[in-house]
């Protein structure tokens, strides 16, 4: 419930900006959202009960300004659908299999129960009596040991309630992929979730026993785990690099907003999509750090090549304008390209 009553409350806020998307990107962006304001209330020592406060004015607003219409809440069910189907999937996947006992298991749980036992920032190493948790980036465990702490609910019931969790937030992030992207089949990047790499398919031709296709096909490269996010999800750790994945394909999927849609968005647009970046992307150094290697390069190029578009389609305006009036030439042509690049230079700067 606690998922669901977050989404809504900041849906609205991306809805006239962001019609198409605003309703399930408002799922992953909540539960974002609900981490920073809860680490910032373990941080300055606040009851973590206070990160609620935001959520329910901002409910109580729009529900008094009838943001919650029917005809709208119905016409967006299929992102409800999807995130639903996904969490039940996951959660019948952990039902069958709850235990904590094998793998490295135990190392996250511990995480959580120091999280939800006491949560404050940094939380308490579980290992090192007097030591706090500053050696290994720990949000993905507190995002999710937060709300343990919040709702009252045991560590162990948290701990599987996670995947499905993050099962379900990949999915809607995926589903948006394909309405961005796709004219037809919006559910088709999806199925991504369930592929296997090629060496499952290969073992499994070799008539390997089943039970061991799934883990030998992460381990192809000597001293190397190469998993996938179907065997991630199947055998259950949810590790730094689990949790973040459905920030990542967030993230991926605002970035291609904002190559493909930035010239059509208002600036109330740009601005709500330019802080949904930065609250993506600086979530990731403390969810887990390796992604910045990846994202933060990727984000400038995609800033740039955004950039240049807009001045190319800057270039372009301006040169039919000035071909009625017969006016254009060269030197006209830098000035107007000069004054695109200027005028994208706020985008530059604050997604870059």
């Amino acid at each position: 419930m606690i998922l669901k009553f977050i989404q809504l409350s900041i849906y609205p806020i991306f809805k006239s900006a962001l019609p198409r998307f605003a309703y399930g990107i408002s799922y992953p962006l909540s539960l974002l959202f609900l981490t920073i304001l809860t680490w910032y209330c373990g941080l300055v020592g606040v009851t973590l009960y206070a990160a609620l406060i935001p959520f329910a004015v901002l409910m109580v607003y729009f529900a008094y300004m009838r943001e919650y219409d029917l005809e709208s809440l119905r016409g967006n069910l299929s992102w409800d659908v999807v995130f639903l189907l996904l969490f039940i999937a996951m959660l019948e996947v952990r039902y069958l299999n709850p235990s904590v006992s094998y793998g490295e298991k135990l190392m996250d749980h511990a995480f959580l129960v120091s999280i939800v036992n006491n949560p404050v920032v940094s939380p308490a190493d579980p290992w090192y009596a007097g030591g706090v948790l500053d050696v290994y980036y720990y949000l993905g465990h507190w995002m999710f040991g937060a709300i343990g702490a919040i709702l009252g609910i045991k560590s162990t019931v948290v701990f599987n309630l996670i995947l499905p969790t993050v099962f379900a937030n990949m999915g809607v992030a995926l589903f948006a992929c394909g309405r961005l992207l796709l004219k037809r089949y919006h559910w088709l990047p999806v199925l991504t979730l369930f592929l296997v790499n090629p060496a499952f398919v290969w073992y499994l031709a070799l008539g390997s026993p089943l039970t061991s296709v799934m883990w030998d096909s992460t381990r192809t490269i000597e001293n190397c785990i190469t998993e996938y996010p179907l065997f991630s999800m199947l055998w259950g750790d949810p590790h730094a690099h689990v949790i973040a994945m459905f920030n990542q394909l967030l993230f991926i999927f605002l970035l291609m907003l904002v190559y493909l849609k930035w010239h059509d968005l208002s600036s109330r647009g740009r601005i709500l999509l330019a802080i949904a970046l930065a609250l993506s992307r600086g979530s990731m150094p403390l969810m887990n750090t390796w992604d910045v290697l990846v994202y933060a390069p990727l984000m400038l190029l995609f800033a740039v090549i955004t950039g240049l578009k807009e001045c190319r389609a800057g270039i372009a305006e301006s040169a039919c304008g000035a071909q009625g009036t017969g006016s254009a030439d060269g030197a006209g042509g830098v000035v107007h390209w000069f004054t695109a690049l200027i005028r994208n230079i706020p985008m530059l700067v604050f997604i870059g």
